[in-house]
């Protein structure tokens, strides 16, 4: 591999919102792990984040944390998820998606390959987005950790996702934490040892 010429592969944008320069490694750059989280990127950094993924070949771990992203910009990496094959952890809590938001990240999950981890606490995620995510875990079968904790799930919710664990046998940890689930949902919970949760 050329060093150099993948030193120099890489598009610079110019600054949005709160900071100088937002960086779009292109090609088999050698890096592995990007920290974007708490910067305010929005939909629109979203939006670059998700053409840099649909091209990389190295990103193993990308944190967008706490970056008022809602529906429209997780769209777009969620199409990026269906092409990109690297990476394995992505962590988007405490944002803004919503159902519909989860709804398309679902979409992804029944296709992508190489996510294991995926956090997607303090997202106002309810019962329709937990059931799109359990339709989804029906399907794939490399997700290994999926965290939904401080999140809108409820009864129906938790039924979804204990039916999906009976199908699904990869994932290893389910965290349903803070969610207003009762007495009813828990016991679906409880028949998993994969899912946390307090009632």
């Amino acid at each position: 591999m050329n060093d150099i010429a993948d030193l120099l592969d890489i598009d610079i944008i110019d600054n949005f919102q709160n900071y100088k320069k937002l960086v779009l490694i292109k090609g088999t750059f050698l890096l592995q792990g990007l920290n974007f989280g708490e910067s305010e990127i929005g939909d629109k950094g979203a939006i670059y984040l998700a053409k840099a993924l649909n091209i990389n070949s190295s990103l193993q771990i990308l944190d967008i944390n706490l970056n008022q992203i809602g529906e429209e910009g997780v769209k777009y990496l969620a199409e990026a998820l269906k092409v990109n094959t690297s990476l394995q952890e992505l962590y988007l809590s405490d944002n803004e998606i919503g159902d519909e938001g989860t709804k398309y990240l679902a979409e992804a999950l029944k296709v992508n390959s190489s996510l294991q981890n995926l956090y997607l606490w303090n997202n106002q995620i309810g019962d329709l987005g937990a059931k799109y995510l359990a339709e989804a875990l029906k399907i794939n079968s490399f997700l290994q950790i999926l965290v939904l904790s401080v999140n809108l799930i409820g009864d129906e919710g938790a039924k979804y996702f204990s039916e999906a664990l009976k199908i699904n046998s990869s994932l290893q940890e389910l965290d349903l934490i803070f969610n207003p689930i009762g007495e009813e949902g828990a016991k679906y919970l409880r028949e998993d040892k994969r899912i946390l949760y307090k009632i």
